[in-house]
């Protein structure tokens, strides 16, 4: 079932080479440097936080996901914290308890806390939270950060969103809270989590691999990894226990959580049409320059009015492919362009999208870029703003 508008083994070494096409050797130094201690591995701690807004017509699929959450013993050395919002019901904070006889009863832990001014308690308290909040954000990873310290922390925004597809651009529709018309934008999320200092944020939600959220990020601050699929994301979501069963037995340093949902995600969609998930490092992103092989200079090159008829011709055609709703492949575009500096730019965006997997394609690298020209709001929106991609489609 499509959308999150429907939504939302052991670690084998042979699997991790397999997929070394998915990343730079220049990424492994960096990233794996600080896993290693005298000499060999050592197995690093998480806490991972889920923001859990189900309070719409995704509430069923939180049971499913919290009952595979605690489907693997992560023992002490991971941390599963979950602020689960669903409708008819009240906000919950949960830790995360493997339940053994796999039931569809949650066993986990009713936490209390206040977040976003509300007062949570254990499972007696009548709070409903605004999940569409940024203190209600901010708060949530505090806590778990404060709570549960840990050598590295993930945040899961777990939810309906929408990317830039409409008027929406963020995170969306908290029913209970009267606001299944508000949001809680991209550039709000990227600001409050700048400072918090996450080695991952990923969404389990729709359409925010895309170049418009991609800058969003980069622009207000936000440095982590970042999970997110430029598709429509299926009801089911991720599927939390293969990703827990891979991460568990892995080295758990940051390019193994991010390989491991990667590959979940593909043993879980293999057989399913028109889904991806890809991991963007942020840090390498670099959207201000403007220098030959740049994404400004490609986008001012391809708006000028020498180029710009027949880069529009090759934008709209089919040999571009179309991933969801109004959206296309930008890799794609850039290759099939005749710009100068093509191969510079694909080689600097090939150390953003550091891996991934699409179903039917090869080629795993993916970043969504809107061609609606009507698109409610867009041309307000920062990436338009900086890079006039609205006068583009024009």
């Amino acid at each position: 079932m499509f959308n999150k508008s429907l939504k939302k083994y052991s670690f084998i070494f042979s699997l991790f080479f397999l997929f070394t096409g998915c990343m730079q050797t220049s990424q492994d130094k960096t990233f794996y440097s600080d896993a290693f201690t005298s000499g060999k591995y050592q197995k690093k701690t998480w806490t991972i936080m889920v923001y859990m807004n189900g309070d719409n017509s995704l509430h069923d699929y939180t049971y499913f996901d919290i009952n595979e959450l605690e489907g693997v013993d992560l023992e002490d050395e991971i941390n599963i914290i979950v602020l689960w919002d669903r409708s008819g019901a009240y906000t919950k904070l949960l830790k995360i308890k493997y339940d053994p006889n796999n039931t569809s009863d949650i066993v986990s832990e009713y936490l209390t806390a206040t977040i976003g001014g509300y007062n949570i308690v254990q499972n007696i308290s009548n709070t409903e939270v605004n999940m569409l909040s940024a203190s209600t954000l901010s708060d949530f990873v505090d806590f778990g950060k404060t709570n549960y310290p840990t050598d590295y922390y993930a945040l899961i925004l777990w939810g309906h969103a929408d990317g830039y597809k409409s008027t929406v651009k963020g995170m969306d529709d908290d029913t209970d809270n009267g606001l299944s018309s508000g949001y809680l934008a991209n550039d709000l999320i990227a600001q409050t989590l700048s400072t918090k200092n996450l080695t991952v944020v990923a969404f389990d939600a729709c359409i925010q691999g895309t170049l418009e959220t991609l800058w969003s990020f980069k622009k207000n601050g936000l440095t982590s990894l970042f999970i997110a699929s430029p598709n429509l994301v299926p009801g089911t979501g991720w599927n939390y226990k293969k990703f827990l069963t891979r991460f568990k037995d892995s080295y758990r340093r940051p390019l193994d959580y991010t390989l491991t949902a990667v590959l979940s995600y593909q043993e879980t969609y293999s057989q399913t049409s028109n889904v991806s998930l890809n991991v963007y490092d942020l840090n390498n992103l670099d959207i201000s320059s403007s220098s030959q092989g740049s994404l400004q200079d490609f986008i001012t090159w391809s708006n000028n009015s020498a180029n710009k008829t027949a880069q529009k011709t090759l934008f709209t055609s089919d040999s571009i492919p179309t991933l969801d709703n109004s959206f296309k492949d930008f890799y794609e575009f850039i290759k099939q362009s005749s710009y100068p500096y093509k191969e510079t730019l694909i080689a600097s965006l090939n150390q953003v999208v550091i891996q991934g997997w699409r179903n039917g394609k090869t080629e795993y690298r993916s970043i969504g870029i809107n061609s609606n020209q009507y698109l409610g709001g867009y041309s307000g929106i920062e990436f338009s703003a900086d890079t006039e991609w609205n006068e583009f489609l024009q």
